[in-house]
């Protein structure tokens, strides 16, 4: 279907009204994974007929979009994992992959086996719960006298989970995403090249630890920067990005010119390119060369907050929290699934400002499987918009579809 026929859903919290998680899902579909068969989906969709929702068409979409993008507004995005498949694979993925491995030797799979099986009979139907195995794991390392398998499953997963995020699946997988990447951050890029000085500068805010986003900034040679000073040993430091590249060659007018656009890139949860040294935090232009135990990223388990409240994490929240709350500011989000607590609080305490505004794009089907993303819905005040394709475009929250809907509304006029 052409993108300009997609038609959509846009979702408030009070479009929930009293329903419940447990009324959106079906007794055959299981919570917290995406296994839904058709006939599932059918049903999931009558329900979401039922909340009585108004279809939107692309148009529309643009307009409500192109209503947050104006010169005085603070653009931010948030992209999560699902914008960087099917180059990367989700987490999810990747553990089933771990459970089904071949090649181990006896004893060791007989020890893996049995791990799993404790983690299964404990949490049934989460085979793809990547975030609840490694937290579980975390408890039995902590509490058991022997933790050393499980200590050593734990390590295991995140090294598959980390290379995971360092090498496309296949070239073609990751030339199309990277085109997705750069032919988004063009777009948005048009958007701030007349706005004043005051609300030219775009910040990305991301969960991910690959490096789709800097590839694609660095193809589009756009001025950008992630914390880290430059030179031969590039070091994080908050304070780069308080600093601002200008144009020395308009020297002579009465105002030093910054060059745009001008990106902030925040990784909220570290990079495969980052290292540990010290007390620093170095960044490493080949994440290849990288010892397997200095790269610096939070494991997906719900230890993220603690893990979190250290540096550079605690200066990265700190700089998301202090710019989604700047006055006037917009936050698109696109490919994450609301499972972190530390980022849905700080998201739901900008809410409360009424200048500010969160444009999510999601997948309906989605309410009945995850329920991170439906609580969250249920808590978001009226100035958050939740928007999704309907059931026969459900696939309209995926990256490369929402980029047309970033294109210039002069151009579309001119069309």
């Amino acid at each position: 279907m052409n993108q300009e026929n997609y038609k959509y859903y846009i979702i408030k919290a009070n479009d929930l009204g009293n329903i419940e998680f447990t009324d959106l899902v079906e007794k055959e579909s299981q919570p917290e994974t995406d296994k839904i068969e058709k006939s599932q989906k059918k049903a999931i969709w009558k329900k979401v007929e039922k909340l009585g929702l108004q279809e939107s068409t692309a148009d529309d979409i643009k307009k409500k979009i192109f209503s947050f993008l104006d010169e005085d507004v603070n653009i931010n995005i948030m992209l999560g994992s699902g914008c960087s498949t099917p180059a990367i694979k989700l987490m999810g993925q990747t553990f089933l992959e771990y459970r089904n491995e071949k090649g181990r030797k006896k004893t060791r799979q007989n020890e893996i086996d049995n791990i799993l099986k404790d983690f299964d009979q404990k949490y049934k139907d989460n085979e793809k719960n990547i975030e609840l195995f490694i937290s579980w794991l975390g408890h039995k390392i902590a509490s058991e006298k022997n933790p050393g398998k499980y200590q050593k499953t734990r390590n295991e997963l995140l090294k598959k989970l980390i290379d995971s995020t360092k090498k496309p699946k296949s070239e073609d997988d990751g030339g199309s995403v990277l085109k997705t990447y750069r032919e988004f951050f063009r777009k948005i890029a048009e958007t701030r090249l007349d706005v004043s000085d005051n609300n030219d500068i775009i910040n990305v805010f991301t969960t991910n630890y690959d490096l789709f986003i800097e590839r694609s900034l660095d193809a589009e040679n756009y001025q950008y920067t992630n914390g880290f000073t430059s030179g031969i040993e590039q070091k994080f430091s908050i304070r780069e990005f308080h600093l601002r590249k200008v144009d020395v060659d308009e020297r002579y007018r009465d105002k030093w010119s910054p060059i745009r656009p001008y990106f902030r890139v925040f990784k909220l949860h570290g990079s495969v390119n980052w290292e540990k040294a010290a007390d620093e935090i170095i960044q490493i232009n080949s994440y290849e060369e990288i010892p397997e135990d200095k790269e610096i990223v939070i494991a997906p388990s719900d230890s993220k907050y603690a893990d979190s409240q250290g540096t550079p994490y605690s200066d990265l929240f700190r700089e998301f929290g202090n710019l989604i709350n700047k006055r006037n500011s917009v936050l698109f989000i696109d490919g994450y699934g609301f499972p972190d607590e530390h980022i849905n609080h700080l998201l739901l305490q900008a809410l409360k400002n009424n200048d500010f505004a969160l444009v999510a794009f999601i997948n309906f089907e989605e309410l009945s499987t995850n329920k991170n993303l439906f609580n969250f819905i249920k808590k978001a005040s009226s100035n958050a918009y939740f928007i999704s394709g309907t059931e026969a475009n459900a696939n309209a929250h995926y990256f490369e579809n929402i980029v047309t809907l970033f294109e210039p509304m002069e151009e579309n006029n001119n069309e």
